[in-house]
């Protein structure tokens, strides 16, 4: 079974700086297109989107439009193709909750969104591999108590930290033993190579090594470094650059593929890096 993963597309119309108003968002969905023929000609059976699908929560209909039509283009095609898609929404502040729900209710076959925490176990086909999704949370769907109230944000952070260890705890337990259990989710994981964005993650609640102690692989969204961490944590990163901040990374996604049961291997993983349009900062000096 071959497993895509990936993450963080950032759709945003009008909201990038370019030529043109639409240029990024072309690039972007360019690359989306790309990656779809990819996914499709490695025969991958299912594909994982871990969250921030779009730029920004609140836009005009008319921007909104354009962004969820070229979400659901690039759904459409994989499942098309016969591909089972699961998606799970990202950072509050860049997905729209409604914009997920709207696309679930377009019912695209074999794709299933998720918003809030939750379990699946793929059909017989996919050798009943279970998946724990965990979306981008808020401190409000965590912490609604008045005691919460006035606590100092690390403190917060750590309360918040600890109730996603023990709903991710929770999870795992519920799943059959004797078949790969995958986490998906879009948090910044304990350990993680966060690179520029790490002023911009504190007090964020962190998936912790305890979090995901119960799972045979973790694949992650939300920083935008491809990496692997402790073995099986991954972050696949943007698949188009966003900023001259992303200017070095490698954009991409992986495919895990799990091996036969006889395999002393549970998985291996391949990182495969997009066509996607480089970034070049010129420096000059008094000379130049």
């Amino acid at each position: 079974m071959r497993v895509g993963h990936i993450s963080d597309i950032h759709l945003g119309w009008n909201s990038y700086p370019g030529p043109t108003p639409s240029s990024r968002f072309i690039d972007i969905s360019k690359i989306l297109d790309w990656t779809a023929e990819k996914l499709i000609e490695e025969k991958v059976d299912c594909v994982l989107l871990c969250g921030d699908l779009f730029k920004d929560a609140k836009v005009m209909l008319d921007r909104a439009s354009q962004e969820i039509k070229s979400v659901v283009q690039f759904l459409r095609r994989l499942s098309e193709a016969g591909i089972e898609t699961i998606v799970i929404s990202g950072t509050p502040s860049h997905d729209s909750l409604a914009s997920y729900e709207l696309i679930k209710e377009m019912q695209i076959p074999r794709v299933i969104i998720y918003t809030q925490p939750n379990t699946i176990t793929l059909p017989k086909s996919f050798h009943h591999i279970s998946i724990a999704c965990l979306p981008g949370l808020n401190r409000s769907a965590l912490l609604t108590q008045d005691e919460y109230k006035g606590l100092p944000p690390e403190q917060v952070h750590r309360i918040m930290t600890d109730k996603i260890t023990q709903l991710c705890m929770g999870m795992a337990a519920q799943m059959p033993d004797d078949k790969p259990k995958i986490l998906m989710a879009h948090m910044t994981y304990q350990g993680a190579d966060t690179g520029f964005a790490d002023l911009l993650m504190q007090h964020e609640p962190i998936l912790t090594r305890e979090a995901v102690a119960g799972f045979d692989l973790v694949c992650l969204g939300h920083i935008h470094r491809p990496q692997q961490i402790d073995g099986k944590v991954f972050y696949s990163g943007p698949v188009e650059r966003l900023s001259f901040n992303e200017e070095d990374i490698k954009p991409g996604f992986w495919i895990h593929e799990f091996a036969s049961p006889s395999s002393s291997v549970l998985f291996t993983s391949r990182f495969i890096e997009t066509p996607a349009r480089r970034y070049k900062s010129l420096n000059f000096d008094e000379g130049s």
